[in-house]
C-alpha cells in the first residue's frame, strides 16, 4: 500500500485507518487501533439511526472546492462495504473502549498525536511525511474531532449524537 500512499498524496489525499458512515448526508469516521471498536461503532449507528456504512477501514479524505470529502477506499478490511460514495466531512471520532460512554471534544495537539499514528503513510519519505502532516494539521483546522470512550452498544451511539448535535 506503500506506493499508493505516495500517490494520494501526491492528489493531496489523506489514507486514514478508519471506518466510514454516512448520517444525514455527511462523512463520520471512527479511527482507532485495530481491534478498538471501528467497524462495531458503524454498524450501531447502522442499526440505531439508520446510518450507511460507507467502509470498514480505510477512508480517503481530500479537499475539493475548499470542501473536506471522504471517499471509500476500495480495497476495504475484513467485511467489505459496496458503493462508490462522496460525503462531505463532518467530524472524526477517535475511538477508546471503556466502561462508561464519554463525548470529549479534542485540541489540536492531543488529535495530532492519537491520529498521526491511523495516518497510512511511508514515514520514510520525508517529502510525503511533511505534505501528509499539513494536510492533517488543516483537517483538524476545519473539522472537529472528538475522542469517544465508549461501550459496544447503542448508548455509544446517543452519546456522540447528542454530541454532533449540540456543535451543529
Amino acid at each position: 500500500m506503500l506506493p499508493m500512499c505516495s500517490i494520494f498524496t501526491h492528489f493531496n489525499t489523506i489514507f486514514l485507518h478508519s471506518s466510514q458512515i454516512a448520517y444525514q448526508g455527511k462523512g463520520i469516521l471512527f479511527s482507532a487501533p485495530s481491534g478498538t471498536g471501528k467497524t462495531t461503532q458503524a454498524k450501531l449507528w447502522q442499526s440505531v439511526c439508520g446510518a450507511d456504512m460507507i467502509c470498514n477501514d480505510r477512508t480517503l479524505i481530500r479537499k475539493v472546492n475548499g470542501v473536506w470529502q471522504t471517499y471509500r477506499y476500495p480495497l476495504d478490511g475484513s467485511e467489505p462495504c459496496h458503493g462508490n460514495y462522496i460525503f462531505p466531512l463532518q467530524t472524526i471520532v477517535y475511538l477508546k473502549q471503556g466502561t462508561i460512554n464519554r463525548v470529549t471534544r479534542l485540541n489540536l495537539q492531543k488529535t495530532v498525536s492519537l491520529l498521526m499514528s491511523q495516518m497510512v503513510i511511508d514515514h520514510w519519505d520525508s517529502i510525503v511525511w511533511e505534505k501528509s502532516f499539513q494536510m492533517l494539521l488543516e483537517i483538524f483546522g476545519d473539522i472537529p474531532v472528538y475522542e469517544l470512550v465508549c461501550t459496544p452498544d447503542p448508548r455509544a451511539v446517543t452519546e456522540l449524537k447528542r454530541e454532533l448535535e449540540r456543535g451543529i
